[in-house]
């Protein structure tokens, strides 16, 4: 949207990058794949969390020692100060 408002245009001379994401001609289509895109990639993320969350589950329930320390480790629970982040 900002090449296509910024005026800019390909090789031949077109004022988009893709058919589809075309705002000029056709700016419900090129709504409707970005909305779709921005839908699945939420959705997507959410079913890789589930996964997460379930695999740990499993985890915990099979096999899980109370007597050893827990493995997983957060990597953001290893950083407690910026100059360690950035280090």
């Amino acid at each position: 949207m900002i090449y296509y408002a910024a005026g800019g245009t390909d090789d031949e001379g077109n004022p988009y990058i893709y058919d589809i994401l075309d705002w000029g001609n056709n700016p419900g289509l090129a709504v409707g794949y970005v909305g779709v895109s921005i839908v699945s990639v939420v959705v997507l993320h959410a079913v890789i969390g589930l996964f997460t969350y379930i695999r740990l589950k499993i985890s915990d329930s099979v096999g899980a020692d109370d007597s050893k320390p827990d493995n997983r480790v957060h990597p953001m629970n290893e950083i407690t100060t910026v100059s360690e982040a950035v280090a």
